[in-house]
């Protein structure tokens, strides 16, 4: 996220937030809204890069580390999207989803 801010491009806004959050998401919705230069224009992308791992046998690893990681990269990217969908169609645009710890590279 940094390195993307860093950029400084005045057509791209990093918005880190908790995916698992309603409340949090709708704010982000907003939030862009606001920063959009014509917000009846819409928005082009969206990309969903959040997403956590875990690592270990099935036997050890409880339930509540697989419902925490299923919240975050099923639930997660389907509610970001779900929050923007009106923002991307009205652009035409597109959802861009990152499964991969790659995209923490890209």
């Amino acid at each position: 996220a940094c390195d993307l801010e860093s950029m400084k491009s005045d057509r791209m806004r990093v918005v880190q937030l908790d995916v698992c959050s309603e409340e949090v998401v709708n704010q982000a919705v907003q939030f862009v809204r606001e920063n959009l230069k014509d917000p009846e224009n819409g928005l082009w992308a969206l990309v969903n890069n959040a997403g956590v791992s875990t690592f270990g046998e099935v036997e050890f690893t409880s339930m509540e580390t697989y419902k925490q990681v299923t919240e975050v990269n099923l639930w997660g990217t389907i509610r970001v999207t779900k929050a923007f969908l009106p923002l991307i169609r009205r652009a035409k645009g597109r959802v861009i989803n990152l499964a991969s710890m790659y995209g923490r590279m890209s």
